[in-house]
């Protein structure tokens, strides 16, 4: 994998873990599920790594219920819950955690797991490759949309319907829904209407079984 590409993964991976903490082990204490061959059930209805479209370049996931169990991430989560729990007494609380709280969403429990796809992660500007981030948890369809337009100051977001699928906008990046309740967050829309409805897309990557982070990478 080309130093690019091992940047792209780390920004993705740090993407959909950040929210969360400061920092992410590599590995858990007990074995993640395994996901190449039947996909485990998920935190909520649905798993995000049948969100994955065909075309990836590189693919992954992140157990998040896993990492945030993690006894090596513990003082992390102290101390950021800490300066949340400071920001909110003085009225200033951040988007994110107002959104958990839309949600009645536990961090620590009610996240289940994220997935991740690079396309065309060969071209020249790191920045533009198109990618997709699913996440699975407790959460209903519509659910994390109504808790974003909720907890985001009015107008951030830009609320339209691509192909009868209810879609938020910020900053050039694209969120929804699927039905089964995945959180999709992606770069364009063809990524993410590849991305709408579970598949079996995912076994083609063959991701390595176990460890809370798995990922692959193809030349082509």
């Amino acid at each position: 994998m080309s130093s690019r590409w091992k940047r792209c993964v780390v920004a993705v991976v740090l993407a959909t873990t950040a929210a969360c903490s400061k920092s992410t082990p590599k590995e858990a204490s007990k074995p993640a599920p395994v996901v190449s061959s039947k996909p485990p059930v998920a935190a909520g209805k649905g798993d995000s790594i049948r969100h994955l479209p065909a075309g990836c370049q590189v693919a992954g996931r992140v157990e998040l219920a896993q990492v945030m169990a993690s006894p090596a991430l513990a003082p992390h989560q102290a101390e950021f819950g800490g300066a949340l729990e400071k920001r909110a007494a003085g009225g200033q609380a951040p988007v994110l955690s107002r959104l958990f709280q839309q949600l009645g969403l536990d961090a620590k429990k009610g996240l289940g797991r994220a997935s991740f796809c690079l396309r065309d992660a060969v071209r020249a500007d790191a920045n533009k490759v198109p990618f997709l981030v699913a996440v699975d948890g407790d959460f209903e369809a519509d659910s994390v949309l109504d808790a974003m337009l909720g907890s985001a100051p009015a107008g951030r977001l830009a609320e339209r319907k691509l192909g009868g699928t209810r879609v938020l906008a910020r900053q050039g990046k694209l969120f929804a829904q699927a039905v089964d309740g995945v959180f999709l967050v992606a770069s364009d829309e063809p990524t993410l209407v590849a991305a709408l409805s579970a598949s079996d897309a995912y076994k083609s990557y063959a991701l390595p079984e176990g460890g809370a982070v798995a990922v692959v990478a193809s030349e082509t």
